[in-house]
């Protein structure tokens, strides 16, 4: 992985560093952390990880350069960046959470809007009553092949 130099300074501990690097993250991610490894790399018991922010955050900078990093800040490879947060499961899902419950809806007076077999729907509701609806036995009599 390279997402290009830019500056980069030792973190307090002397385990770790920063590296700084004006960007947007892809769409859908608000900030991404994942572990590179599941054994510590140095001196202290941290598991080594990425983790980056969008926006403010606090962090102490030591000043201390980190060698072969540059003494200026650059913006990220972004082509680099792109599948990262995605292939570490660091995307969310804007959609609100649906509770799929039954319990969790009054069935009792509602009628589906979504009602045949062309039609599709977003509504939870109209699934219940389609699950309501189906007769197993004439499913079964109009799609399994008798001998």
């Amino acid at each position: 992985m390279d997402l290009g130099l830019t500056y980069a300074d030792v973190s307090q501990s002397g385990a770790g560093a920063h590296a700084i690097y004006p960007g947007e993250l892809p769409d859908g991610v608000k900030q991404a952390a994942w572990q590179l490894d599941d054994e510590p790399w140095g001196a202290n018991d941290d598991l080594p990880s990425i983790e980056i922010y969008p926006g403010k955050r606090v962090c102490v900078m030591t000043g201390e350069h980190v060698p072969g990093t540059s003494t200026e800040v650059h913006e990220w490879n972004a082509d680099v960046l792109e599948p990262l947060p995605e292939a570490n499961d660091q995307v969310t899902d804007d959609r609100p959470n649906v509770s799929t419950a039954r319990e969790d809806y009054d069935l009792d007076n509602y009628e589906p809007e979504a009602m045949s077999a062309t039609e599709t729907t977003d509504d939870i509701r109209d699934i219940f009553a389609a699950l309501d609806r189906l007769d197993a036995r004439r499913v079964a009599d109009r799609i399994i092949v008798h001998r």
